[in-house]
Parts: C-alpha cells; structure tokens; sequence
C-alpha cells in the first residue's frame, strides 16, 4: 500500500534525530510534578507551583528576545548583541554542544 504524503509535510532524514530527541527530552522534562510530588510529599504543591511559574517566565523570556530580533535569525548575532563578544561566543559555543 502507498500512501502519497504532501511534500511540505517531509522532514530530511537528517532532521529526524532531532524531532526525535526534542520529543524525548520534551516528556521528561515537562514531567517534572510527579518527581517533585514524591520527594516533597506534602508540601510539594508549593514546588510545582513555584517550577511551573519559573518555566513559564523563561519561555516568555525567550519569545520575547526571538521577536525582537526577528530579521535576524542567526543565534550567534543574538547572543553578541545581548551578552558581548566573550560571553556572547561562550553561549553559542555551549549552545552548540547542546544541540
């Protein structure tokens, strides 16, 4: 059976590592309530509240910078322009290991 998929919908083979790593580390890491609920016991209501609310300032923070650079797209020009040339250069360095 052959099924004909639109060929705006297809990702490289060379991207599917990272979809499949982004998908991965993603559950883990937004799973974070049921490791902190049995460590903390009780009171862990106060940590997930306090780590949701973290998380979500960090991703406003990030769409933030991403949409006042929006000509721009290259992270290495963001990160010179907002941290300098030392530590600026260390973050896409570190950046890049990351990904």
């Amino acid at each position: 059976m052959t099924s004909n998929v639109n060929e705006r919908f297809l990702i490289t083979p060379f991207l599917v590592l990272f979809v499949i790593h982004a998908m991965q580390w993603g559950v883990g890491y937004f799973s974070f309530q049921r490791e902190i609920a049995q460590t903390a016991g009780q009171d862990a209501w106060i940590a997930v509240i306090l780590t949701a609310v973290s998380i979500h300032i960090v991703i406003w923070m990030m769409y933030r910078i991403l949409s006042a650079y929006r000509t721009q797209t290259d992270i290495v020009h963001i990160h010179r322009h907002l941290f300098g040339k030392w530590i600026g250069g260390l973050l896409t360095v570190f950046s890049l290991f990351i990904w």
